[in-house]
C-alpha cells in the first residue's frame, strides 16, 4: 500500500503538460506579525482553557515561594547556614527522586 502511495504522490507532483508549476508571490501565507499573533491567539485560548488548573498552579508556585522565602530568609548573612540550607534542598529533592529511579 506504501508504495501505491508513493507512485500517487510522485504523479502529483509533478505538472500535468501543458500547465504551469504552482507560483506564490510570498514564501509564506501570512506575513511573521500575523503569524505571532495567530500563535499567541491560541495559547491564549489554550491556557486559559481550565482555569481552575491555573489557579491550583499559581496558588502553589505562592505556597513554595514563601517556603523557599522563609528557608533561605537570611541565609547569606552566614554563609555555613546558606551552604547546609542549599544541601538540604539537593539531597531532599535531587537525590530523592535520584534514589527512586535507582530503585533505591
Amino acid at each position: 500500500m506504501s508504495r501505491a502511495i508513493e507512485d500517487m504522490v510522485e504523479e502529483l507532483s509533478q505538472p500535468k503538460p501543458g500547465t504551469q508549476p504552482l507560483a506564490f508571490d510570498s514564501e509564506h501565507a501570512q506575513p511573521l506579525l500575523n503569524q505571532y499573533l495567530i500563535i499567541l491567539k491560541k495559547n491564549t485560548i489554550a491556557y486559559w482553557r481550565y482555569p481552575s488548573y491555573n489557579a491550583v498552579r499559581f496558588t502553589f508556585t505562592a505556597i513554595f515561594a514563601v517556603l523557599m522565602g522563609a528557608a533561605f530568609w537570611q541565609a547569606g548573612a552566614n554563609r555555613w547556614a546558606f551552604t547546609l540550607s542549599a544541601h538540604l534542598c539537593y539531597d531532599d529533592t535531587i537525590m530523592q527522586h535520584h534514589g527512586e529511579d535507582l530503585g533505591h
